[in-house]
């Protein structure tokens, strides 16, 4: 159902390194 909030988080993750 929210599929689009952890893909969001998991490319917020990966630009924040």
């Amino acid at each position: 159902m929210r599929k689009k909030l952890q893909a969001e988080m998991v490319e917020l993750s990966k630009t924040w390194h």
